[in-house]
């Protein structure tokens, strides 16, 4: 659940919209009074109360009408309200869903705001992008090798991703200290994430992060930095992909950033499922418009309680692709392959004659796609390593690239801080480049072999060029 969006500019608002203050009259007029569904802790889906207190015109993403309410029973009290993580819990009234909740209002966080479900249904009359490709059935993950390839532009969002604050105002947004739909991430203390970080969206206020597969301290603090806060983190091996499970309304679901023998992305629940299709979260997982996300289904472990309770969870198999990732919400096809760049590396530490092979798929944003390179990367030298700090490596980044020739980076790194940094530098940025200038990239590869630190490296070495942060680098492209 995110906090509140606030809206900078007026836009049109579409034909057949229905007014929120409808919604609360339907609360008020007969019947027991509305509900929410969620999981507090998985597998259970529990029932809470909800008093509809009124509308809020444009109140949410982009201008979507809300309507204001009230979270009641005993197990929000003793959570102190609503957990975030609870986007897409359904609200009924008289038996029927009105909508799913969304958004809160700190410090009171018993006071939520329901994205109507006449809005989130809108969804399905969207233009999309994607294919009719099936997860297979007999639940192998041979799949999950094969799960592109895709432009970062194809199919992309008629909404501007929102890569810093002048692109977020251009798509109807805007910063306003605790109150706002994109926040600013920290750094946590030890890291320095260099300017192409600076492309990449702020993490929504409210989204709950997850991740599965990161087991590096390194790599697990550049996740938190880039969400600006803690991550949920898994520590062993990814689930495989499966074939869809039963999900209902209620349940806990996921939106992936990084599928594979990692995983990352987003937590929040289902509102409505109906004939193969999910609506969920009601309000933005990444903003991508049309797209091909991974959706995955999510385990709850528990809910923390206090001021800002949240639930703690993680990732689970890929079930579906979203399909549509928009201002009311998902849109999500279950059984559909969702579309990522394979991304494979091989990291071979030579005195301690460990080699690492980890195999991804990762979402085309383009402004994340760098991001996940770089976090990847970190996290497979990390484990060839098992320590992090100064080391040289010989290494070559290449690059698929549909209807042109592979795209192929490689040289000689040394770092006194950190070589693994160093050399996933040189990936993201060669990832961000391509997506900038128009490239469809298919699979992307890194082959490294690292030692203890030898000193700096000549030219003569590898390549011509230098650089690096804290120690050098040649290179040729």
């Amino acid at each position: 659940m995110t906090r509140v969006w606030v809206r900078e500019s007026v836009e049109p608002r579409p034909r057949g919209r229905r007014k929120a203050a409808s919604l609360q009259q339907d609360g008020q007029e007969g019947g027991a009074r509305p509900y929410a569904l969620t999981v507090f802790q998985s597998p259970e889906i529990e029932r809470f109360e909800i008093e509809l207190v009124g509308d809020l015109p444009e109140g949410g993403a982009a201008g979507v009408d809300l309507v204001l309410a009230r979270a009641l029973g005993p197990r929000v009290d003793a959570l102190g309200g609503v957990p975030a993580g609870t986007s897409g819990s359904p609200v009924y009234v008289n038996g029927r869903v009105i909508g799913a909740i969304a958004y809160a209002y700190p410090p009171d966080y018993r006071l939520v705001g329901i994205t109507p479900i006449e809005a989130m249904r809108r969804l399905l009359s969207e233009p999309r992008s994607d294919r009719k490709d099936r997860l297979d059935d007999d639940g192998d993950g041979e799949n999950a090798r094969a799960l592109g390839p895709v432009s970062a532009w194809e199919g992309g969002s008629s909404t501007p991703v929102a890569n810093n604050d002048r692109e977020g105002r251009r798509a109807g947004l805007r910063h306003s200290g605790d109150r706002f739909g994109w926040t600013s991430s920290s750094t946590p203390e030890g890291f320095s994430l260099h300017a192409p970080a600076a492309r990449r969206p702020p993490w929504p206020a409210g989204l709950i992060p997850a991740a599965g597969g990161f087991r590096t301290h390194v790599a697990r603090g550049l996740l938190d930095a880039a969400v600006g806060g803690k991550v949920n983190t898994l520590p062993g091996k990814a689930p495989r992909i499966r074939p869809a499970q039963a999900i209902v309304p209620g349940s806990a679901i996921g939106a992936a950033l990084i599928t594979g023998d990692l995983i990352f992305g987003a937590v929040g629940t289902a509102t409505e499922v109906t004939g193969g299709t999910l609506l969920g979260f009601g309000h933005p997982a990444f903003f991508a418009g049309a797209t091909k996300l991974a959706l995955t289904e999510a385990t709850i472990v528990t809910t923390a309680a206090g001021s800002g309770p949240l639930k703690i969870g993680y990732l689970g198999r890929t079930i579906g692709a979203v399909v549509q990732d928009r201002s009311a919400g998902i849109l999500a096809v279950l059984g559909l392959l969702p579309r990522t760049v394979a991304l494979e590396l091989v990291i071979t530490d030579e005195e301690r004659q460990v080699t690492e092979r980890l195999t991804c798929g990762l979402a085309p944003l383009p402004g994340w796609i760098g991001f996940l390179v770089l976090a990847a990367a970190v996290e497979s030298f990390g484990r060839a390593m098992d320590r992090s700090g100064a080391g040289t490596a010989a290494w070559e980044w290449v690059v698929d690239v549909r209807d042109s020739e592979s795209v192929r980076e490689n040289g000689v790194s040394a770092s006194v801080t950190d070589i693994a940094f160093a050399v996933a530098q040189v990936g993201e940025d060669l990832v961000q480049r391509l997506v900038e200038e128009g490239a469809v990239i298919e699979r992307i590869r890194l082959s490294a072999r690292v030692t203890g630190y030898r000193g700096p490296v000549s030219e003569d070495e590898s390549g011509d060029g230098t650089g690096g942060d804290g120690g050098t680098s040649a290179h040729a492209r």
